[in-house]
């Protein structure tokens, strides 16, 4: 995997600022080992051989860590993990520095042995037993360093799965847009053909179309798949339920569910992934939507009761409803106000609309009911999946 041009920058800048600190740091080390003695066999009688060369071979140690860490800061701006992958071609870089400055500096000291005994016109044995004894100790700071570097380098890839699985994921504002967008589109074709599809005469599923409608429903199952998290995050009821029976709108709406639940179903999800759209329109486009590791709050869902024929819906109870209201609708109104209260962020929006429930709450029963009625629900228009449960309850309240 390969850094990005910016990156490769980054990396570059990063890796020569710090070896011109090192170059600095190793002039000073080497004049302080050879006491200031140009001629390093007169340094070696009192620093030893090959530890008057041991600044310049720390500098190259410290010059291949130079570049690892210069590579892995470069590949987490990128915002590329550090794989098997990544961190063996790290390695590799950082390890190449290495042999290139010890192979400089072997062969530089070659050839200054070499030039001493054509000066000398000399063959000293002790300088080709120099020059091994180098070679050994050039070889053991490279098998050692290549085991600290790789060593760290593992333990920053495993270092950053362990962070990975405990960091709560995120997706740009912008994305999570333009997916739940997507999304809805989608659900708008497939709703438009699923209606042309149904028979009108016994509207239970569809009568046509029904590989295209199937491809259709695999596509949206796969999208809702990977945005449901994030919309769960807006805490927005999901569950309908009626005569006993609960489902949740979002499952229905790209099943092959019966019709009565689909089409409440879509135009609920519909509704709720504009308010969603609207929200994220009001965020920063650019900022990161993030999944908290936390207890999902239970869906707001209600059950509705109905027993014998044409009789009254009633929320967890029987029926008892006169003209004047009882003590399970004055709890049907209650419920109404909680739901709407969990689901309704905008705090104007909700105090408007819990005015005008409590104006039909005040005239339920009576003549006036049925305009304050169609106010409320003209006001929660855009809120029909809080609401949508309790209207079969709240329609039996009004007239006389």
């Amino acid at each position: 995997m390969s850094l990005s041009a910016d990156a490769t920058r980054y990396c570059n800048e990063l890796f020569e600022a710090r070896q011109t600190a090192l170059l600095k740091e190793r002039d000073e080390r080497r004049s302080a080992v050879r006491q200031n003695l140009h001629d390093i066999d007169v340094a070696a009688q009192r620093a030893g051989y090959p530890g008057v060369l041991q600044p310049e071979i720390d500098c190259a140690v410290a010059l291949s860590v130079a570049k690892k860490d210069a590579l892995c800061r470069a590949y987490e701006w990128d915002g590329k993990e550090l794989t098997e992958g990544v961190i063996t071609s790290i390695e590799t870089e950082a390890m190449t520095v290495l042999q290139q400055c010890l192979a400089g500096l072997a062969s530089s000291e070659k050839e200054r042995i070499a030039l001493k005994a054509q000066r000398t016109r000399t063959s000293d044995l002790s300088e080709t037993e120099k020059l091994a004894e180098l070679s050994r100790h050039v070889q053991r700071t490279i098998c050692e360093a290549q085991k600290a570097i790789h060593g760290d380098l593992t333990v920053r890839m495993l270092e950053a799965k362990k962070a990975n699985l405990k960091r709560s994921p995120s997706m740009k504002v912008s994305e999570l847009s333009s997916r739940i967008e997507k999304f809805r589109n989608a659900l708008i074709e497939h709703a438009d053909l699923w209606k042309q599809s149904v028979d009108h005469v016994f509207p239970d599923y569809p009568t046509a179309n029904g590989a295209k409608l199937r491809e259709q429903r695999d596509s949206l199952a796969r999208q809702l798949g990977g945005l449901r998290p994030y919309i769960d995050k807006f805490n927005l009821p999901s569950m309908m339920g009626v005569a006993g029976v609960e489902w949740d709108v979002y499952d229905s709406a790209v099943s092959n569910d019966v019709a009565v639940r689909k089409g409440h179903s879509i135009e609920g999800v519909l509704q709720q992934l504009q308010q969603i759209l609207g929200r994220l329109d009001s965020m920063s486009p650019d900022s990161d939507f993030q999944l908290h590791k936390e207890t999902r709050p239970t869906p707001q869902h209600v059950t509705i009761h109905q027993h014998g024929p044409q009789s009254r819906v009633n929320l967890n109870s029987t029926d008892r409803s006169q003209n004047f209201l009882s003590t399970t609708e004055q709890n049907v109104f209650s419920q109404v106000r909680a739901a709407l209260e969990n689901g309704v962020a905008h705090e104007a929006t909700l105090q408007d609309i819990l005015a005008k429930l409590t104006d039909f709450e005040t005239t339920a029963h009576q003549l006036t009911s049925l305009e304050k009625f169609q106010a409320f629900v003209n006001s929660a228009a855009s809120y029909m999946t809080i609401v949508g449960p309790f209207i079969p309850a709240l329609l039996q309240m009004v007239g006389k």
